[in-house]
């Protein structure tokens, strides 16, 4: 992998050198040589073969809430959008989490030689202006301007007491 010399040997033709010690590369696992050096008949350069060893990402949602219909994207630090979450290799990883009902939720976490289960909590969503989710109404409606209208979700209701800045709806 990194074209270092390990072990040379001087071998008659027709026989067979021997294999060195296998070679030790962080995060991977040897899997063999790349040619075979039995029945040797001419000059051979053999390099050793490895794969990338992976991990399993879980996330589980401290509430209990079911994560089966959530979409769930992961990032390596190259940007690089992760499809299989059972082949994740070690590493710095960034994390969103959509699921209907729910303020969407960001983070991070880090891959370090196991499996990764990613605690969480998801925040049910009260009230939405435009794309932005809002786990309480009061935040929310801080956050309207004039000319936006703020949607309550799940059966909310605005309070009499509740201040409405003007020209929001």
């Amino acid at each position: 992998w990194d074209d270092r010399v390990i072990d040379t040997q001087t071998v008659a033709h027709g026989n067979s050198a021997r294999a060195p010690e296998a070679p030790a590369r962080e995060g991977y696992t040897f899997t063999g040589w790349d040619v075979a050096f039995n029945n040797v008949t001419e000059s051979l350069t053999v390099k050793a073969q490895y794969e990338i060893k992976t991990y399993t990402v879980s996330f589980v949602d401290t509430n209990a809430v079911d994560l089966t219909e959530a979409t769930i994207e992961v990032w390596n630090s190259n940007n690089e959008l992760i499809a299989d979450l059972t082949k994740v290799a070690n590493g710095a990883y960034s994390y969103k989490i959509s699921l209907d009902g729910y303020v969407p939720l960001t983070g991070s976490f880090t891959i370090a030689d196991a499996d990764k289960e990613v605690e969480l909590t998801l925040l049910a969503a009260v009230a939405v202006i435009g794309d932005t989710y809002y786990a309480d109404l009061v935040t929310a409606l801080d956050n309207a301007t004039s000319g936006t209208t703020v949607v309550l979700l799940k059966n909310h209701t605005l309070s009499r007491n509740a201040t409405v800045k003007s020209g929001v709806t």
